[in-house]
């Protein structure tokens, strides 16, 4: 409830009336929530008034939320605290959490209506959502990576509307609707009363953040029997007697405090296993956003971690400290996220990045016997824990289910070193700690797990040459002689920075020969300045040990030399007897070991550079399936000289345990020694043969072998068989084309000895008697086909061989014939002829052709040309005859025909098309002849015009349309014209109009004083030479001159320049305005002062004596040119006045002023109605007074008079 306390401002009449009004998330009308038994009905109360009045009468109102108090008689101030009011209200509920809108009280009269007093905003604390209680969430399993169902209950601790919404909140540890949608498998509302049948649903939910939205129960659109209802208590009665309207609450439209809710939500899938997330709880309005209650961190639980059905940690070698690869093979037990991490922990000694990072490569996920390849990284490879995290590159929404596998390999790993018991046999090894595979979702939380047994690791074996690397060479084979032995060897095992190498030399050497006998270490030729060598005797022999001291380790495959010097070789002939190596940590763990083979002592060392070849052989030779065998000198001839040489075969492997022959050859033979299968050796085609050669000497006058040298594997290969033919025939001119197919036998099989080649020979008979060296072409051996050069006319027979590393086989002979100068289709030359692609332009009144040809590369064929009859020619157009040449010896094998047309005016625009046929005759004797067809369109253009425009002011170019000019008679006007033009040629021309003072325009046939000069040119447009046929724009250009008469004095004209094309098909226009003044004019050149006066009918005086600054008028007379003079004065005429009322203003005769004036007298007026025409206000006419005439005697009056008795004429 609410407390309410009230101070008056004034006084509060008897009877009067409070109200409160409550904010829209507070409901009134609410089931009891004090516990009062004699209250049942869901009403607000007015409880606790706390002043001397009597209650008469309230009423709630849920619908606008507002509570009305009556009061009894008797005002305010008869109060024991007069003014103040307190009183609670019960029986409201907030329905969610939220910041409160302000209260408002208001106080009336008896009326209810007339205000007293009121406060509208009044500020309450914000409404809390409390937490729910006895808050479950819990899997129905707890096994990690199984699919199961979420149980949800909770206990609601205030009101919380049936159709409200439950918000729940999963932690990453799960996934919702996994495989299908996950809905709610069963709901209830066990302790409600009376019982409720209820069917949650979902609402919504997102498996991306695990939220989901469960809806308790649908609205039905029923009145729940609280919202809007109103509450009215008689006056003077008890609240039990209270009316409520509607009377009932619909059963469980408000869900109260202490029910419980329970649901199962199912499809959810346990991803880890461990400590999961906290959960969260909401309980939230309809509008599945209000608050009602909240519990942010409902407990976590714990999921017990799965185990893997199975898994697999392979090694690619087992070697003792050896750089390998992983194999690894998980098989799911339960899930697994496709995008998730597959885990692997390395038994100690183990170790990751070795050399380079480990890398992971191979991956792919096995479903349902069905392997894809999937992306994978490394997420990371701790050295220190020897844990490999491989993050798989698979879908977030994709899961592997039961005994789906994952499969991928590791790179960059060492192998432990291994520790086999002292003493045991060679091969015994030690078995590493477990490995441990887990995997995780792409979060990292573990989800199934599996120990993988160890491996046994064993220290590597030595193997010795030539198999392995691993050797004994001496440096001098003599007996008793002071020499250094190289110990040799390579192995896949890492050398470690702190490796400690040990050999057991044979008893038979003798140390500390001619100077102290020292030892180094060398990888690859480089000395490890850092080890320390140690030689000390054993009753086993002599053993020389080197430890590194170094910061790195050495790699894989690097050969490694210990090297003793100051040694003596045994005082004996034969074999020293073995040597003992290992390699081992600084504890004594094993890394690698073995057993050299002695050295033979007096013997030549192997014979150096064996080399082994098939024999060549090419058909039509005997095919001698051997092979040749060559070497070079020993250095060393065991200090006896070299008798003969051994050279053994075996055809099982380098150990040599399958000797099939051996053959002794001299030492004085030269030659390389050439072994075949006629000499007994028995060697056996397609078979890979190894060879070993020895030198022999007779020191101590006992012949001996020293050491082999070892040539490369070979296999034995015969001469091919013979090619299988396919075609042969023309290809083009002068060629002929052949194919094949590789033979059946290439010269060994299984495998198939590779074909390298191919050869092919021409010739003019079947016995190819008459072949040449240029008619052959060679192949490689994965071609099928070839072309031949260029041939001589005639038939040719061909015949292919195919080579292998022996030789050339014999040959396929194809039995057809071909000619050199073959069967082929007639063609077009198309450098001559044009393209049916392109449409040729042609112009009006100028010559145009063109050349069709066409040939044919039989050179013993002819050719015809024809028009074709359903096109046929253009008007204005022909053909000429078929002009017949030959190319490449032929005679008759070209045709050519030239198309000519002159087009005129009336085919301007239009296309035309005309189509050709060429056919072969092909009379000799392979062939029907063969017709081709090519279409040829030409366009006879129109043209295409525009002017060049000016663009900044005095560039000289063509005005733009409607510039204005102006000028006086005698004065010079030039315009520049510039046309461009595609196609044509331009001709310029004009159009006058004459522009009344009204702006009238009217045409007129010519204007005096025009003219067009088509010989101007600039420098500033390209010119228009070879203009004819060429597609581009040119510009044409023309100077139009205007130098205006008296008699256009005052007028004002359009002159519209016109560009066409010379056959006047198209034209552009470009408009001008030119104004000729009045009262002013240009002395012309070569025109004298009273030469102009006559001109205007008056005498040069009265010219001089306008121009006050002319100066002596018979120097202006000489030379003269465009001198802009006064003629008269310009008079702007009022309204209503004629040329006769001016001239008699002015003292001047009206024939006159009409005659200086020729624009009165336009279109047809007579001068003599030209005197009385009504002039515009503003219309200019020019004047002359008689200023020379007049006399003036005063009083404002003037009188003509002869110039002649002018006081002032003489002046």
């Amino acid at each position: 409830g609410y407390r309410f306390i009230i101070y008056l401002s004034g006084l509060l009449p008897a009877n009067a009336k409070v109200e409160v009004s409550f904010p829209p998330t507070v409901s009134l009308n609410e089931p009891t929530c004090d516990f009062d038994t004699r209250f049942p009905e869901p009403i607000s109360r007015l409880t606790h008034i706390r002043v001397p009045f009597t209650l008469i009468d309230f009423t709630i109102d849920s619908g606008t939320r507002k509570v009305v108090i009556s009061t009894a008689a008797g005002g305010s101030e008869t109060w024991a605290t007069p003014g103040y009011l307190e009183f609670y209200i019960t029986n409201v509920r907030n329905t969610k959490e939220t910041v409160l809108e302000p209260f408002s009280i208001r106080t009336f009269l008896e009326d209810g209506v007339s205000l007293v007093e009121q406060q509208l905003s009044i500020p309450v604390a914000p409404v809390h959502a409390e937490n729910s209680t006895e808050v479950s969430i819990r899997p129905t399993s707890f096994a990690a990576g199984v699919r199961a169902s979420m149980d949800v209950s909770f206990r609601i601790v205030g009101r919380l509307p049936r159709t409200g919404v439950v918000k729940i909140g999963i932690p990453d540890s799960f996934r919702l609707s996994d495989g299908e949608p996950s809905t709610v498998l069963q709901s209830d509302l066990p302790n409600a009363l009376p019982r409720l049948p209820v069917a949650m649903s979902v609402l919504s939910l997102d498996p991306s953040t695990g939220i989901a939205f469960i809806r308790i129960a649908e609205p039905t659109g029923e009145p729940d029997g609280i919202a809007n209802s109103t509450v009215v208590c008689p006056t003077g009665g008890l609240p039990s007697m209270c009316q409520r309207i509607p009377p009932i609450v619909t059963p469980g439209a408000l869900l109260l405090e202490g029910q419980n809710v329970t649901f199962t939500l199912s499809q959810v899938r346990n991803l880890a296993g461990g400590q999961t997330g906290t959960f969260s709880l909401d309980t939230l309005l309809e509008d599945a956003s209000s608050l009602v209650e909240t519990n942010p961190s409902v407990p976590a639980v714990n999921l017990t971690i799965g185990s893997l059905a199975d898994a697999t940690v392979t090694p690619a070698l087992l070697g003792s400290a050896t750089r390998t690869t992983f194999f690894v093979q998980v098989s799911v037990s339960n899930t697994l996220q496709a995008n998730g991490n597959v885990v692997l922990q390395f038994p100690e000694g183990f170790i990751l990045n070795d050399g380079s990072p480990t890398e992971v490569t191979g991956a792919s996920f096995v479903v349902f016997a069905v392997e894809t390849p999937t992306p994978a990284t490394i997420h990371s490879a701790n050295e220190v824990t020897r844990e490999v995290i491989v993050s798989l590159g698979g879908s977030a929404d994709e899961f592997l289910g039961a005994f789906n596998l994952v499969r991928f390999t590791l790179t960059n790993i060492r192998n432990m070193v291994a520790r086999p018991p002292v003493g045991s046999p060679a091969g015994t090894g030690e078995t590493s700690g477990t490995f441990l595979v887990s995997t995780s979702l792409a979060s990292m939380a573990l989800v199934e797990t599996f120990t993988v047994p160890g491996v046994v690791i064993t220290p590597n074996t030595l193997v010795t040459y030539p198999v392995g690397l691993a050797r004994v060479v001496v440096d001098n084979l003599s007996v008793m002689t002071s020499t250094t032995v190289h110990i040799q060897y390579s192995s896949d095992a890492v050398l470690p920075k702190d490796g400690v190498i040990e050999v057991s030399f044979p008893l038979t050497y003798t140390f500390n020969e001619g100077g102290t006998s020292v030892a180094n270490v060398s990888y690859d030729g480089v000395t490890d300045p850092t080890a320390t060598t140690t030689i000390t005797p054993t009753s086993f022999g002599i053993s020389v040990k080197a430890a590194r001291n170094d910061t790195f380790p050495i790699a894989p495959g690097v050969l490694i030399s210990l090297d003793v010097a100051f040694v003596r070789t045994p005082n004996f002939i034969g074999n020293t007897g073995p040597y003992n190596i290992s390699v081992l940590t600084p504890s004594g763990a094993s890394i690698s070991r073995g057993t050299l083979d002695g050295t033979e002592i007096g013997r030549p060392s192997e014979p150096l550079n064996v080399q082994v070849s098939n024999c060549q052989s090419d058909w039509p030779d005997f095919d001698p399936r051997c092979i040749n065998v060559s070497w070079s000198k020993p250095l060393d001839d065991g200090g006896s000289p070299i008798t003969q040489y051994k050279a053994v075969f075996d055809r099982t492997d380098v150990t040599f345990g399958d000797i099939v022959n051996s053959v002794f050859l001299p030492v004085n033979d030269s030659t390389p020694l050439r072994l075949t299968s006629s000499k007994g050796l028995q060697l056996q085609e397609g078979v890979i043969h190894y060879v070993r050669v020895e030198a022999l000497n007779a020191n101590g006058g006992v012949e001996g072998l020293g050491a082999g040298g070892y040539a490369p594997p070979i296999r034995v290969v015969s001469q091919p068989g013979t090619p299988r033919s396919a075609t042969f025939r023309a290809n083009s001119t002068n060629r002929v084309f052949v194919s094949w197919f590789p033979p059946q036998f290439t010269g060994a099989i299984n495998p198939a000895a590779p074909i390298t080649r191919y050869r092919v020979e021409f010739a003019r008979d079947v016995n190819f008697t008459t072949m040449i060296a240029s008619d052959s072409l060679f192949a490689t051996g994965e071609d099928r086909n070839g072309v031949s050069a260029d041939l001589n006319p005639g038939r040719y027979w061909a015949r292919v061989y195919v080579g292998n590393a022996v030789g050339y086989g014999p040959p396929s002979v194809y039995a057809g014939t071909a000619l050199a100068s073959p069967l082929v289709a007639v063609a077009w030359d198309d450098a001559v002829t044009p393209s049916s692609d392109v449409i040729l332009n042609v112009l009006v009144g100028y010559d145009f052709a063109y050349t069709v040809k066409a040939f044919d590369a039989d050179v013993t064929d002819s050719v015809q040309l024809d028009v074709g009859a359903s096109t046929g020619l253009p008007q204005r157009a022909s053909v000429s005859a078929g002009v017949v040449s030959g190319i490449n010896g032929g005679d008759a094998n070209v045709v050519a025909r030239n198309f000519t047309m002159l087009a005129d005016v009336t085919q301007a625009g239009t296309f035309f098309e005309t189509c050709y046929s060429a056919t072969n005759a092909n009379k000799d004797p392979l062939g029907i002849p063969l017709t081709i067809h090519r279409c040829i369109i030409i366009s006879v253009e129109l043209p295409i015009m525009r002017w060049f425009n000016s663009t900044t002011p005095g560039d000289n170019l063509t005005p733009a349309e409607g510039s204005r000019f102006s000028l006086f008679p005698g004065c010079v006007a030039e315009v520049p014209l510039h046309a461009t033009s595609v196609w044509y040629k331009v001709v310029f021309g004009y159009e006058a109009y004459v522009v009344e003072f009204d702006g009238t325009e009217v045409r007129i046939p010519s204007l005096d004083g025009i003219s067009i000069n088509t010989s101007y040119t600039t420098d500033l447009l390209p010119g228009k030479d070879n203009f004819t046929g060429t597609p581009n724009n040119y510009t044409w250009s023309a100077l139009l001159t205007y130098q205006p008469r008296a008699h256009q004095a005052g007028s004002q004209n359009k002159i519209c320049m016109t560009a066409s094309d010379e056959w006047m098909m198209r034209t552009t226009r470009r408009c001008i305005y030119i104004s000729t003044g009045t009262c002013k004019a240009c002395l012309r050149s070569g025109q004298s002062l009273g030469a102009l006066a006559a001109e205007y009918q008056t005498d040069w005086l009265q010219i001089w004596a306008t121009n006050p600054r002319m100066g002596n008028p018979d120097v202006i007379q000489i030379g003269a040119s465009a001198k802009l003079l006064n003629i008269g004065v310009l008079y702007k005429a009022r309204a209503g006045e004629t040329p006769a009322s001016v001239s008699e203003r002015m003292f001047w005769n009206v024939e006159r002023m009409v005659a200086l004036n020729p624009q009165l007298t336009t279109f047809g007026t007579t001068p003599e109605a030209a005197k009385n025409r009504t002039l515009i206000e503003g219309q200019s006419l020019c004047v002359v007074p008689p200023v020379c005439g007049l006399i003036c005697p005063g009083e404002g009056k003037c009188y003509r008079q002869p110039v002649s008795q002018n006081a002032g004429y003489v002046a």
